[in-house]
């Protein structure tokens, strides 16, 4: 079975790659027109969008697959998660807000920042063979 949950995407990062974006098209209203140029900016833009809120997590089965757009997926298995913790790094993740959770595995560890962090870590506890670590707010629960 598996259950997808879509990332938690911040409105402040939306605007800032949206105004980032679209900074060399008010450049052209005052050097001129190009159909090329305002093509080019609308695809970029909308291929960030697609990977801003297509990154996913899916529970499928023992793993944990990590999609990020059309570009990087990787698979975690469940069993390997030792502990996990909330965190507001900023660390380059395949997270799309900085209300974040960090899984960490024996060789490794991934940053993730799904919707609803408590169902999540819920059913990663249901699936998982062992107790793990979790730290939310500055306490352990367990």
């Amino acid at each position: 079975m598996k259950k997808v949950y879509k990332s938690k995407v911040d409105a402040w990062l939306v605007i800032i790659i949206s105004g980032l974006t679209l900074i060399p098209m008010a450049s052209m209203l005052y050097s001129g027109f190009s159909v090329v140029l305002f093509c080019i900016v609308i695809a970029i833009l909308v291929c960030i969008m697609t990977m801003l809120f297509g990154i996913r997590y899916i529970i499928d089965g023992k793993d944990l697959v990590v999609q990020c757009g059309f570009l990087f997926s990787e698979r975690f298995h469940i069993d390997y998660i030792l502990s996990i913790t909330l965190t507001h790094t900023m660390l380059s993740s395949p997270a799309a807000s900085l209300d974040r959770l960090e899984l960490k595995f024996r060789n490794g560890s991934v940053v993730i920042s799904p919707k609803d962090k408590i169902s999540f870590i819920k059913d990663i506890q249901g699936i998982c063979s062992h107790e793990i670590n979790i730290s939310l707010y500055g306490k352990n629960i367990i």
